[in-house]
């Protein structure tokens, strides 16, 4: 009888956690699926706004080709064009951190800009409107500062990379935007510029291009993990403070 009431309980138990389990993760997906309707705004209106019209480009951003990963690598770039002459490579970034990537979710690159970068103003900005992600890129490259973001990109890093590409979670830095002429110029730190439209641009870093993403991938969006529609932005920071 005492297995009996062991093995019930044992039953009972599993059937409640796979219960739990199931709400959490339903709940978990409605979540990301309200904030994916709420940032998907239209954007073509700003092809005419007066704001725009000028392009816009940062020039002395390096290329880094990412030996270890893309957030060191984007920082690597970033600390360069900052004048850091070659104080925060990747292989520093790593060693630093006891050997460790630190930045492979969007709150760890975050900690560590702040970390790396103290002389700058860094503040992150999750699930933006389309048009407010555009408008905090463009506004920051008026002002002579890239910016990093994160997006869905090809691996090319990988042998077969050719034949059989494979979606990854990427950071990558803006460091030019031409909206009349539909063209969003990234520093890719898989070792190239490239240039996007702005539809796919958007797709990107809402993560709508990556095909068949893993469902773990999804559920780490829903519970605030990852973020779509993300950048960091860098400013000086005002006189006073750097003084002090």
């Amino acid at each position: 009888m005492v297995k009996v009431k062991i093995f019930k309980f044992s039953v009972i138990f599993l059937c409640i956690a796979f219960a739990i389990g199931f709400v959490i993760t339903a709940a978990l997906i409605i979540r990301q699926n309200v904030v994916d309707i709420m940032i998907n705004d239209n954007v073509s209106a700003m092809t005419h706004n007066v704001k725009y019209r000028n392009k816009v480009k940062i020039i002395g951003v390096p290329v880094i080709k990412q030996e270890i990963s893309c957030g060191y690598a984007c920082i690597e770039m970033l600390s360069e064009y900052l004048g850091g002459n070659g104080a925060l490579t990747e292989e520093i970034l790593y060693e630093r951190n006891g050997n460790k990537i630190t930045t492979s979710t969007n709150d760890g690159l975050y900690k560590e800009m702040q970390k790396r970068l103290p002389d700058y103003k860094i503040t992150q900005h999750k699930n933006l409107k389309n048009s407010e992600l555009i408008d905090m890129i463009y506004e920051s490259l008026t002002n002579g500062m890239p910016v990093i973001f994160s997006y869905a990109a090809f691996d090319t890093t990988l042998d077969d990379a050719k034949d059989n590409p494979e979606w990854t979670l990427h950071y990558g830095i803006a460091v030019g935007m031409n909206i009349p002429g539909n063209e969003i110029t990234v520093n890719n730190p898989y070792g190239y510029t490239e240039t996007y439209g702005i539809s796919d641009f958007l797709k990107a870093t809402r993560f709508e291009s990556y095909d068949n993403m893993e469902f773990y991938l999804k559920l780490g969006f829903g519970a605030g993990i990852f973020s779509k529609n993300t950048v960091y932005i860098i400013e000086d920071l005002p006189a006073d403070l750097n003084d002090t």
